[in-house]
């Protein structure tokens, strides 16, 4: 059902609103994408759960193949970074149990590569960073070995170009508090994603036109 999209992940792809109402400013970037692009999702369903980890995502991916998605927007494992008590190797393992899932029942992903570092964590340097830029080299690899799987990188637009270590634009910021976009970085993101989709759909295109031209 390509008029359909599942967001799935955290609090920052969750589009209901959260305590402290950052949540579904976080979530805009698909909705601006959609609006952009005339709305060709008919339907845009909200499985972000503020706090959840990649152990939390393994158990619910039967609700979101329910709904019989084309598409599915899956957030960076942002918590398993923050909180840093799942082993690396378990969270790649449950990753790719989430894309494998999806990529077979035949969704198109768009797969998020986070934040910047600065987000998750002041330790820069130390294991969390080297958590986070393991993770990240892992689904840039998962990405370019599959296909209909695509990259959105909020990390690269949210990093202040004139900071070392990744810290977040500030001038005019992009987040409210350090990790949820404010309206400026939803925007940024919508157009990640529309260019990420874009692709996509350019990339789906050519493939079918090659194999009725063979």
């Amino acid at each position: 059902n390509d008029s359909s999209i599942a967001v799935f992940g955290t609090s920052i792809e969750n589009l209901t609103a959260s305590p402290d109402g950052t949540a579904t400013l976080a979530a805009g970037g698909v909705n601006i994408a959609n609006t952009l692009m005339g709305l060709p999702w008919k339907t845009v369903h909200d499985f972000g759960i503020d706090g959840d980890k990649s152990t939390g995502f393994i158990t619910r991916l039967q609700p979101v193949l329910d709904v019989n998605p084309g598409w599915v927007y899956v957030g960076f494992p942002i918590n398993d970074v923050i909180f840093d008590d799942v082993p690396l190797e378990t969270t790649l393992e449950n990753m790719t149990l989430v894309y494998e899932t999806f990529r077979l029942y035949g969704c198109t992903m768009i797969l998020n590569l986070g934040q910047p570092i600065s987000a998750f964590s002041t330790d820069t340097t130390g294991s969390k960073k080297q958590r986070y830029f393991a993770i990240r080299a892992f689904v840039e690899r998962y990405a370019s070995s599959n296909s209909n799987v695509y990259l959105v990188d909020t990390a690269s637009a949210f990093t202040d170009p004139n900071l070392n270590g990744g810290f977040n634009i500030s001038s005019p910021p992009v987040t409210n508090d350090g990790l949820h976009d404010n309206y400026i970085g939803a925007f940024k993101k919508g157009l990640l994603i529309a260019s990420a989709v874009s692709n996509a759909v350019k990339a789906r295109q050519y493939k079918n036109g090659s194999a009725q031209a063979y």
